[in-house]
């Protein structure tokens, strides 16, 4: 029992002597060796005599289990090892490796590279941010700024917008899946071999401009042209829309249609067909015969001979107006019911060539000489009859026959009180009945005004002015 209140006693003053890398065995009084196993022992050292170890001693003593508390500084001068491999301090380098997890509450400060080994992450909360002089990550955002140059060598993804507020350079292709948008006052700009290309129905060509279109090309602005314009297929204009171009701008299709800006002179190779209406200010020159299908008005005066008054009843023959003043020579025409039968003459016309079939019209110019009430009416009808000449081995149509009976045209006064002595047109489609007239047909129109229709009870008569002949011509 001394014995061991003896190694005891060595123990609890010599154990720190082991954790500071030296050896101890204890010693019997009778000076044999023993072996010491101590568990669960705690020492709290204050103050060692080292006079009293010795270093040279060496021991097999096992010790587990073992708090040591200092209040000083403890020097490890053999290293640490702590669980084989569960944290080691190494011996002269001081290089320390834990298998757990390092925790650490307040900042570190790290003089050389922290290495991450092969799939080690840096991972951090939403409230972990990185810091560093030209290179910071927000954690609650992921908003990352990077003062130096960015280089990627990989693929990079963008969940988000991307935003780089300075100049960014690619030397690769860029493809983007959605759309680029760029921001108000922002350009695209490239080099001279910078092309552009959208799936080869958009392109254009870095060293030329060249542009390609392979759609529709819609430009609600204004659009100026320096240099000519090729079209593969059709320029269509809109509805309201003009080609405009100024004194020096041509219109040259293959030579074949050409228009001179500075003129207006305007050539055409092939045949020009105008259905409209040509009006032409200026002497026309035709290198060729000119074929005019429907597009040529012409009238005719019809006088002397062209008017025959019917013998036995016919309009009477007179003039109306002021002496030195204006007068005029009037058919007058009954327009009073029951005053002695209608009154009839005879409108002769040689068809001419270049006759538009079924282009004929027969204008007139009336006026009525005395005040009538608002709503009366005039009556105005006509027979046509489509004589063709023969010749002296077989002779044409007999001239003297019955016309074909035309359509009644009703003239409604609507101011009768106030429009008398007045001129009022009036046009007649005479080949609006079953007759069809030819070129060198003798058209013979029986014209009269029915007067038991008409009800001019205070004038009396229609006065006509004039008979005309208004057709198309192709010549």
């Amino acid at each position: 029992m001394k014995n061991i209140f003896s190694i005891m006693l060595a123990l609890a003053i010599l154990l720190p002597v082991w954790a500071f890398g030296a050896s101890l065995t204890p010693v019997t009084e009778e000076g044999t060796a023993a072996t010491l196993t101590v568990t669960a022992l705690t020492v709290s050292i204050a103050t060692i005599d080292t006079a009293i170890i010795s270093t040279a001693q060496t021991t097999d003593t096992a010790i587990s289990a073992v708090s040591i508390t200092t209040s000083g500084a403890g020097a490890f001068n053999g290293g640490i090892t702590v669980d084989s491999t569960a944290f080691i301090v190494a011996d002269t380098s001081g290089n320390v490796t834990t298998a757990g997890t390092l925790t650490v509450a307040g900042e570190s400060t790290f003089n050389a590279h922290v290495n991450l080994g092969a799939g080690d992450d840096l991972v951090g909360s939403s409230t972990s941010d990185i810091n560093m002089e030209n290179f910071d990550v927000a954690g609650a955002t992921g908003n990352t700024t990077i003062g130096g140059t960015c280089g990627i060598t990989g693929n990079t993804t963008v969940g988000g917008t991307f935003g780089v507020t300075g100049n960014t350079t690619l030397t690769g292709t860029l493809t983007a899946n959605g759309s680029i948008t760029l921001g108000s006052g922002d350009d695209l700009i490239g080099s001279c071999t910078s092309d552009i290309n959208i799936d080869s129905v958009f392109t254009v060509d870095g060293a030329t401009g060249n542009t390609v279109v392979g759609g529709t090309l819609g430009v609600t602005g204004a659009t100026t042209f320096t240099g000519a314009i090729t079209a593969n297929s059709s320029i269509t204009l809109g509805a309201g829309d003009d080609l405009i171009g100024s004194s020096t701008s041509d219109i040259d299709i293959d030579s074949v249609f050409t228009v001179a800006g500075a003129t207006g002179n305007t050539l055409i190779a092939g045949t020009a067909e105008i259905t409209g209406t040509l009006t032409q200010t200026g002497i026309a020159t035709f290198a060729a015969t000119a074929v005019f299908s429907g597009g040529q008005t012409k009238k005719e005066q019809l006088t002397g001979t062209q008017v025959t008054v019917d013998g036995t009843d016919g309009p009477s023959l007179g003039v109306i107006g002021t002496t030195v003043q204006s007068q005029a020579n009037v058919w007058g025409f009954d327009a009073n019911p029951n005053t002695g039968g209608d009154d009839w003459v005879f409108l002769r016309w040689a068809v001419p060539d270049g006759y538009v079939v079924g282009s004929a019209r027969l204008n007139i110019i009336y006026s009525y000489s005395t005040a009538e009430t608002d709503g009366d009416e005039i009556v105005f009808d006509f027979t046509a009859d489509a004589l063709t000449p023969g010749t002296a081995a077989a002779g044409g149509t007999v001239y003297d026959q019955a016309g074909t009976a035309g359509d009644l045209v009703t003239e409604v006064l609507t101011n009768g009180l106030g429009d008398e002595g007045k001129l009022f047109a009036l046009q007649i489609n005479i080949e609006g009945t079953a007759e069809t007239f030819a070129v060198d047909d003798v058209m013979v129109i029986g014209f009269f005004v029915d007067e038991d229709s008409c009800d001019l009870a205070a004038s009396g008569t229609v006065d006509i002015h004039s008979f005309e002949i208004e057709w198309e011509s192709t010549e």
